[in-house]
């Protein structure tokens, strides 16, 4: 007979599906990060992946359960989060290079003036 109590597996069903919800959004969010100027909006698919995997991770935590699909989950988030913040990185100092060379443009104009 089964020492497994209907709550515990209740919770394990749900911890494993926060675990594969949250892997699912963190490979999307990894996919994105790579593509050029759209990887930046990856980070929010990444935040949301975090929060389901960390609601999920809570779950295990508490009842005990296995931890590796949510790490998995979890890892893989953050390593989309952080190629989509060196995309934003990147492209805010192209921006603001091409401003500065702008300006000085702008004021070279103005001193001729």
């Amino acid at each position: 007979m089964s020492t497994e109590t209907p709550q515990r597996k209740k919770y394990e069903s749900l911890s494993h599906g926060f675990g594969i919800t949250g892997l699912i959004v963190a490979i999307v969010t990894l996919l994105t990060s790579f593509i050029p100027c759209f990887g930046i909006f990856a980070f929010i698919f990444g935040i949301l992946a975090i929060l389901i995997s960390g609601i999920g991770l809570i779950i295990a935590l508490i009842h005990g359960h296995s931890k590796g699909l949510i790490m998995g989950a979890l890892i893989t988030a953050l390593l989309g989060c952080s190629i989509a913040y060196a995309q934003f990185s990147a492209m805010e100092s192209i921006g603001s290079d091409e401003e500065t060379e702008m300006h000085k443009e702008i004021e070279k104009q103005d001193n001729k003036k």
